[in-house]
């Protein structure tokens, strides 16, 4: 039986069954796939799903290394909204989810600062703090796919101890024929229907075309705008009084001996989210002769976050229980709470007139990125070369502008925020967002600065990340030898990363603060004294948040409020924050030697690689310090260290269906860039204390590797595996914390330190099969699935009486794909499931949360209608799961960034035309 590969969507693992599913979606044709194998064909036509499973399959077994990709050469055929989403459906691979998308990605139980982001090969700026990729900037419509390498290669960049991804953007000269494609259509967000004054509908678009000037020449354009509108409710705590975090001032409300934790109130959040996304991705190929091929490609893409933003807060002034200080609200007649692992997490405490308060606010973020390279690859006989030179280039700017609205005081407050259950809040027999009972600039129990009443501006803030490198790779090829090839090569390259951030108090009936003492947010003062503004004809409503009881919230127009309550909101003189005001510089040199072998062990063939990449790697970091809070004084501090990365590939030939792989390899990972930076800061008017600074001499985590896979090609278009893999980590990196007494004040410094490490180990299952063993239209179905379970012992600092498990730990992962492919029909059914694991927003890397087991349920349909037209429907997370974070280590401790997120259902219809 002879195959015919008719559409060129391939992929390369598991993850591309689900992006190559819409494959031919706009492919030209698409032909009866169904084959009974008891008939007597010349020849089956082998399009979309059976062609991506056999593309993958074939790839798969050329590789030495241990992989998963997803792949496409179309525009705009990949369903999910990022690339991180197609990401999410590798085995080992869990995402994040923020705003509703998948945002940062941890592999293998790792966590996102173990993972190194590539675009074609080479290390990109990121417009995070750190070196991390937020992967929701990378629109999957304009990219060709994404390697997840998971052992090590002396040629690979050093750099990723979980993985290393590597996104691609297509080379025309992989696709044969000109092509022009187009698609666009709406996107609907159910959960953003409940909200106020909100429209959740929006967009998505793509366009591609490649051409073919000559066999030696093409160019391929992509471009890609959405609109996303994603707005969702977060039910949130304030924090909680434990004994570490209040240093030993958390009270003992029963009276057991035990100190009870207590949470320091109650948020509820309402975001209005639009976030905007445009890119556009270029690249010229030109095959100058038989000898010499040229590619330049560049990628630009921008991601806007725009938020209307509701808060509410309540309850602070009376649920903390600093020293006992509110045991008699709690335990006056006629009240009730609830502990449960040693937090008060239900509570109803009438005639105690907690305090209400309300926020209107406005937030911004924009980030944009740019990134350009130029290949030549040279090769004569048995000679290869390859020179390799890009430039990078990311931007945040981001700024957060509150109107905080007067106190409020309800008598009564009733919440339960039990692990397990919808949370609940209310202030029974009162509405605190009545509109005629608002007014701003009047006392407020959550003051910003030492303005009672004062509204505020976190930012402007801005992050620039540039980064410049060049790469020369030699390589020689023996034929007839048990040395099949030698390769070497070396990169050189320079990174810069800064950042610096303003922040302000807004006075009722003024605005903008003005500085006493520079750079001293304690120091503003109005200038001129603030009067209470009444917002009772506003234009105020009251509204209940959706999805959860919590006490009604205030609405407003930002627009029009805040010329009205603060009239000037220019940044006033001296209100930069000069301790994160930073600087990060990083140079690298590396070179790398690899012998490539070939041979056999008995009657079966091995083949492989044996290697060592020399990582050598020097940092300045420029910052400011103060011990008073006054006087600050410039500080650079310089370090630098260097690794040798040996590694040894080799695959066994069982049969020519059966693989055994093994890897092994040291690895590192690069301290992240905001922990490198300088400086110290102190908060003495924090609820305990608290304190923190960078740390530039930090050393680079590393760890020793090894990884055995078996892989089985029971057929043409099936493949079971099983990977196991092991991993002693050292030289960890974590957030640590710790009591000092400084000045007499007693602190909770927080800081980054290298720590011990552990081992890590994990195994992971895959399955992948079209239906062929069964009969009539049923072998028109198929399946994929895959699972990892990973165990280790090691945790992070904090907190420091019962540290975290390490950031990316889901002991369970899981996905399983059903779907159907006949005619032009299409369809799709996945499911991904993950256990608890602790989290690391990358934009706060000290910052840890737990995130609750999710499952989340995608759908898709399309068909193609003739050669140029087809549509289709998708639909993401069907079941509504929501994210719950936790704090503390504790799973009844609801946390205070992030707490009960409910981000709806989202679904996108669109068409497409291609010529």
């Amino acid at each position: 039986m002879k195959k015919r590969h008719r559409s060129r969507v391939y992929g390369t693992s598991a993850l591309a069954l689900m992006g190559s599913v819409f494959g031919p979606v706009i492919s030209a044709s698409a032909a009866d796939q169904s084959a009974d194998s008891s008939q007597t064909l010349t020849e089956v036509v082998v399009t979309g799903v059976r062609k991506a499973m056999s593309d993958s399959i074939d790839t798969k077994k050329r590789i030495d290394l241990v992989s998963d990709s997803v792949t496409t050469s179309d525009i705009g055929v990949l369903p999910d909204v990022t690339i991180a989403e197609e990401l999410s459906r590798l085995p080992g691979v869990n995402v994040t989810r923020d705003r509703g998308n998948a945002s940062q990605a941890s592999v293998r139980g790792l966590g996102p600062r173990l993972v190194l982001g590539l675009v074609n090969g080479r290390e990109v700026a990121s417009s995070e703090p750190s070196q991390d990729l937020r992967w929701e900037i990378y629109p999957s419509e304009v990219l060709a796919g994404a390697d997840v390498y998971k052992t090590q290669d002396a040629s690979l960049v050093s750099g990723g101890v979980a993985a290393t991804v590597d996104i691609r953007t297509l080379n025309p000269l992989d696709v044969k024929q000109n092509e022009f494609t187009i698609r666009a259509g709406p996107t609907y967000n159910d959960e953003g229907e409940k909200l106020p004054h909100y429209n959740p509908v929006g967009y998505r678009a793509s366009a591609g075309w490649i051409n073919h000037f000559s066999d030696d020449f093409a160019i391929a354009v992509a471009a890609s705008a959405q609109k996303e509108k994603n707005g969702f409710p977060d039910f949130r705590t304030f924090g909680w009084n434990t004994p570490f975090n209040s240093g030993g001032n958390t009270g003992d409300l029963n009276g057991d001996g035990v100190p009870d934790n207590t949470t320091w109130g109650l948020n509820t959040e309402i975001k209005e989210v639009t976030q905007d996304r445009y890119a556009l991705t270029g690249s010229a190929a030109w095959r100058a002769n038989e000898h010499l091929t040229v590619k330049g490609d560049a990628l630009w893409t921008q991601y806007e976050i725009k938020e209307n933003q509701f808060q509410a807060w309540y309850g602070n002034n009376i649920t903390g229980n600093w020293a006992d200080g509110n045991a008699s609200v709690y335990n006056a007649p006629g009240n009730s709470y609830q502990i449960v692992n040693g937090s008060v997490v239900a509570a109803t405490l009438n005639n105690s007139f907690p305090n209400y308060e309300s926020e209107i606010a406005r937030y911004d973020e924009k980030h944009t990125l740019v990134v350009t390279g130029l290949n030549a690859a040279w090769q004569l006989d048995n000679w290869t070369a390859d020179g390799d030179v890009s430039f990078s280039e990311a931007w945040r700017q981001n700024q957060w502008m509150a109107i905080y609205l007067s106190d409020l005081f309800p008598p009564n407050l009733a919440f339960n925020v039990t692990d397990g259950q919808v949370p609940y809040g209310a202030t029974p027999g009162f509405n605190p967002a009545d509109p005629s009972l608002q007014s701003a600039g009047g006392p407020r129990s959550n003051n910003g600065s030492n303005i009672n009443g004062s509204g505020e501006s976190d930012g402007p803030e801005s992050t620039h990340d540039r980064l410049e490198a060049v790469a020369l790779d030699l390589g020689r090829s023996f034929d007839d030898s048990v040395l099949s090839g030698i390769k070497l090569g070396g990169r050189f390259s320079i990174r810069e990363k800064t950042h610096h951030q303003n922040r302000y108090g807004l006075c009722a009936g003024s605005g903008s603060t003005v500085f006493m003492i520079p750079d001293d947010i304690n120091s503003q003062a109005c200038t001129t004294p603030q009067t209470v503004i009444s917002l009772a004809n506003a234009g105020l409503e009251s509204f209940n948040p959706p999805s959860f009881t919590a006490p009604p919230m205030v609405y407003g127009n930002f627009d029009s409020l805040l010329p009205m309550v603060y009239p000037n909101t220019a940044v006033p003189a001296n209100s930069e924050m000069l301790l994160v005001h930073t600087k990060v510089v990083e140079h690298t040199t590396e070179g790398f030697l690899r012998f490539d072998f070939k041979f056999n062990l008995g009657d079966m063939p091995l083949t492989g690689n044996l290697g060592a990449r020399v990582a050598h790697v020097a940092t300045t970091s420029d910052g400011f310090s103060t011990v008073d809070s006054v006087t600050y004084t410039p500080v650079s501090v310089s370090n630098d260290y260097t690794d040798v990365l040996p590694s040894l590939n080799a695959v066994l030939h069982i049969t020519p269906d059966q693989l055994l792989r093994f890897g092994t390899s040291i690895s590192v990972a690069r301290p992240p860039l905001d922990a490198l930076v300088t400086g110290f800061s102190l908060n003495a008017t924090g609820s305990p204390p608290t304190g923190g600074g960078g740390n530039p001499l930090l050393r680079p985590y590393k760890s020793d590797n090894v990884d055995l896979s078996y892989e089985w090609y029971f057929h043409p278009e099936s493949l079971a595996a099983v990977a196991v893999y092991y991993k002693d980590l050292k030289d960890m990196i974590g957030a640590s914390q710790s009591l000092e007494n400084i000045g007499g004040t007693q602190y909770i410094i927080t800081s980054e330190n290298n720590t011990k490490g552990g081992n890590l180990h994990g195994v992971e299952l895959t399955l992948q099969s079209r239906f062929y063993f069964l009969p009539s239209f049923l072998q028109d179905f198929g399946m994929y699935a895959n699972a990892a379970f990973v165990e280790s012992n090691i945790h992070e600092a904090a907190p420091v009486p019962n540290p975290y498990p390490m950031v990316g730990l889901a002991h369970t992962t899981t996905e399983g794909d059903l779907f159907y492919n006949k005619g032009g029909f299409e369809t799709r059914v996945a499911v991904k499931h993950h256990s608890e694991f602790t989290v690391a927003p990358t934009w706060v890397g000290t910052t840890l949360k737990g995130l609750a087991p999710e499952t989340i349920l995608d759908a898709s349909i399309s068909y193609i209608f003739n050669e140029h037209w087809s549509a289709r429907l998708q639909g993401h997370n069907l079941t509504n799961e929501r994210a719950r974070f936790t704090t503390d280590n504790n799973p009844q401790n609801l946390a205070n960034d992030g707490g009960y997120q409910v981000y709806g259902r989202s679904y996108l219809f669109d068409v497409a035309f291609k010529l």
